[in-house]
């Protein structure tokens, strides 16, 4: 039996390549910076891309905001949002994150046909295996009765026995007629074909099966968070650089003072005099 969760970590991989892709070109300005009151800003620097995929992220007290050409979302956790997004270095926790959002995870869910896919791959590897253990004899059932169609009638004997159970072929045919007729782009649709499936008893339980999947401008937007605060990150410390370069230079470009003790330059006090 297929499991209900298809794992999700080959499509966070694949956002990820593409958040990488949107946002080749971007730059980080901050706009405003006051301990965890923070506006930040970023958008793409090549002549002709102008705002796409420009995003900003906006953290008060206890909460941060992201908006952009990408969706929209809010988070509430920590007084320092930067800091708690950080936990997970430069790796995204879709799922962990998800809980401090107002909706929760349900809400930042969609329907996928990727994963019905993957779903109906997992099932029908599953059920050829097991079809093929307990009935070898029909296991050349569309073959033996293709031929038996191809010869004339009088060349004809008896029609080959119906399958057992239908054949695997027999499914994948009927998978294929929905798509074609129904689509299989939509949830609705989507379960209509499973539950056709399961009248015919080659599967049960797919009431259980999750065809949901992190919706795609969530985890963009997850990227972005976490992107921006790398950028933030690494303007802060090189701002904190250059003042301490600053600072070095203008002591090594000023003229020495005379050294004094108490005040009073050292060359004017005699040996064994009083300070």
């Amino acid at each position: 039996m297929a499991d209900s969760k298809i794992e999700t970590k080959d499509r966070i991989a694949e956002m990820a390549e593409r958040f990488a892709r949107d946002t080749a070109n971007h730059e980080l300005t901050i706009v405003h910076d006051d301990g965890v009151y923070r506006h930040v800003k970023a958008r793409s620097t090549k002549s002709g891309e102008g705002w796409c995929c420009w995003f900003e992220v906006v953290t008060w007290p206890g909460a941060l905001a992201i908006r952009g050409d990408c969706g929209s979302f809010q988070f509430a956790r920590s007084e320092d949002m930067f800091a708690f997004f950080r936990l997970d270095g430069r790796q995204i926790n879709p799922g962990y994150w998800a809980e401090k959002t107002p909706g929760g995870e349900r809400s930042l869910k969609t329907y996928s046909e990727d994963v019905l896919r993957e779903h109906l791959d997992d099932w029908l590897a599953d059920y050829e295996s097991d079809y093929i253990a307990d009935y070898p004899e029909d296991v050349d059932h569309d073959e033996r009765q293709a031929a038996w169609q191809a010869l004339p009638p009088a060349e004809r004997g008896p029609m080959p026995a119906p399958p057992t159970m239908p054949t695997p072929t027999r499914l994948r045919k009927i998978i294929a007629d929905h798509e074609e007729t129904e689509g299989l782009d939509f949830a609705e649709s989507a379960r209509v074909l499973l539950d056709e499936l399961e009248d015919l008893h080659v599967v049960e339980g797919t009431w259980e099966w999750d065809l949901n999947d992190w919706d795609w401008q969530y985890l963009w937007c997850c990227y972005a968070i976490v992107w921006a605060i790398a950028q933030y990150d690494t303007t802060k410390d090189r701002k904190a650089i250059h003042a301490v370069q600053d600072t070095l230079a203008r002591v090594a470009s000023s003229p020495p003072g005379p050294i004094t003790l108490d005040g009073r330059p050292v060359d004017t006090i005699k040996p064994g005099g009083a300070l």
